[in-house]
């Protein structure tokens, strides 16, 4: 019976309490880290559409 108590509080650990701590802390910190695409790089002058659009919408270039 123990083991199926610990079995259930580590997995409602992991299904719950984790993700929970990694979006708080992506909040917490998230703010000081910013992803930016120079207008020179690789990225920024592809020549495939749906890369050009998708950094177009996310404002990175």
């Amino acid at each position: 019976m123990f083991i199926i108590l610990k079995a259930a509080f580590l997995f409602i650990s992991i299904v719950v309490v984790l993700p929970i701590v990694f979006f708080l802390l992506i909040n917490l910190f998230g703010k000081s880290f910013c992803l930016t695409i120079d207008s020179n790089s690789w990225l920024a002058k592809t020549k495939v559409k749906w890369i050009k659009s998708l950094l177009k919408k996310t404002n990175l270039i």
